[in-house]
C-alpha cells in the first residue's frame, strides 16, 4: 500500500489487534507469524500508534512469538518517528 493511502489502512488497526490472540491460538505458528508480520500497520507512523501497540504488548495472554513480532514492528515505527524528527 502507497504510503499516501496510509489512511485508508488506519481503520484497520482494531481489527489487527483483535484477531492476533485467535490467530496464535488456532493457526500454526509460521501462518501466525506471517499475519501478524505481514498485517502490521507499519504505515501508521504516529505516537499514538505505537501507544496503541504498546498497549497490546502489556496483555499476559499474548504468546511470547506474537509479542516478539509485534515488539519488532513498533520499533520499526519508533525508528521511523525519529528519523522523521531528525529530518525535519
Amino acid at each position: 500500500m502507497p504510503l499516501d493511502q496510509a489512511e485508508l489502512a488506519s481503520h484497520f488497526v482494531e481489527e489487527y489487534f483483535a484477531m492476533l490472540p485467535e490467530v496464535w491460538a488456532n493457526r500454526s505458528n509460521e501462518i501466525a507469524q506471517t499475519l501478524t508480520n505481514g498485517l502490521f500497520p507499519a504505515l501508521q507512523i504516529n505516537q499514538q500508534m505505537v501507544d496503541r501497540t504498546n498497549a497490546f504488548l502489556k496483555s499476559a495472554e499474548i504468546p511470547f512469538g506474537c509479542k516478539r513480532l509485534v515488539g519488532e514492528g513498533r520499533d520499526g515505527l519508533v525508528r521511523a518517528i525519529n528519523a522523521q524528527a531528525a529530518d525535519s
